[in-house]
């Protein structure tokens, strides 16, 4: 990830970190993730909440980002995360990471790749909404199969 300029508000650079550690990691930073976001977090995917997917709809609260952290690595191994670039509001109240990841999906060891974005609302000095979007068709695909 190239160098960021916001990185001297001690919030931004503990967020842009975290990014940083969760690629080198693979997800084994979670308790550090988990301390970039407020009490009262949401994080919402755009995967259909019908129960289809492990990971769907809405978590809300850090004990809802816990669940939603524990659905995504009960179902999937994190093969790669990279976050090529975080830009931030002029006001610092938004971060968009752009980026990319690489899965394996446990039951069925299907892999999927795909360009990945967060959009993050901060308050307080953390995210206080993360809504991440990826590609749902992989991810579907590799949770339940090709359509038939």
């Amino acid at each position: 990830m190239p160098h960021s300029s916001f990185s001297s508000s001690p919030a931004l650079a503990r967020i842009e970190q975290a990014y940083r550690r969760w690629g080198e990691t693979l997800g084994g930073n979670l308790d550090e993730v988990l301390e970039t976001f407020t009490e009262d977090v949401e994080i919402r995917t755009l995967l259909p909440d019908d129960g289809s997917t492990p990971v769907r709809g809405l978590y809300r609260g850090r004990d809802g980002a816990r669940r939603y952290f524990a659905d995504m690595f009960g179902a999937f191994d994190l093969l790669e995360h990279v976050a090529d670039r975080l830009i931030v509001d002029a006001d610092g109240t938004a971060l968009v990471m752009v980026g990319r990841c690489r899965l394996r999906h446990r039951a069925s060891g299907a892999e999927m790749g795909s360009p990945l974005i967060d959009v993050c609302e901060l308050r307080d000095g953390g995210v206080s909404r993360l809504t991440e979007m990826f590609d749902t068709f992989a991810f579907h695909r590799a949770t339940v199969g090709a359509p038939a």
